[in-house]
């Protein structure tokens, strides 16, 4: 039987998978013990009399910022071990990774609606209301990308079912 040659650019991607995960990972679990350390949760926002509004998105956001990071940190670490053995073209890997993304994707347009929603709301920033919409576009192109690639069917085919 005749082995067939596995392509380099699954393990490229499974590299840049581990970078971007791993950054991930560092950034929210700083992030949130950053929050912790200042008292993030003591701080309120554009609030008149410290009073607690939740009607407004970007206050849900600070409010629940620590949940947030422990999201994105699950998320990484999904990315991290998909990373890791898609590199060893396991195919629970691929799917671990196409599901991490895709999850992914729908947390990035769900908070950049939420923020483009709150800009326009506010007074004289119906403008800028676009600014969320393109950094939703440009976060969410390599991760729509991933997905795409690894469900192409030449890259598909590589992946060992027997785990």
């Amino acid at each position: 039987m005749e082995e067939t040659i596995k392509p380099k650019s699954v393990k490229t991607v499974g590299i840049l998978v581990i970078i971007f995960s791993g950054l991930t990972l560092f950034s929210n679990t700083m992030g949130a013990i950053s929050f912790l350390l200042v008292g993030g949760n003591d701080v309120t926002i554009n609030r008149p009399n410290g009073t607690v509004q939740n009607d407004d998105p970007i206050n849900f956001i600070f409010d629940n910022y620590v949940a947030f990071c422990l999201i994105m940190i699950s998320i990484a670490l999904g990315y991290l071990i998909g990373g890791i053995f898609i590199q060893k073209f396991k195919a629970w890997a691929n799917r671990l990774l196409s599901m991490s993304a895709s999850l992914s994707l729908v947390i990035i347009w769900g908070l950049m609606i939420l923020m483009a929603q709150s800009i326009g709301q506010a007074n004289g920033g119906s403008g800028f209301a676009i600014i969320p919409i393109v950094i939703g576009i440009i976060w969410s192109t390599p991760v729509a990308l991933l997905i795409w690639f690894l469900n192409k069917q030449n890259i598909k085919k590589h992946f060992s079912l027997r785990e």
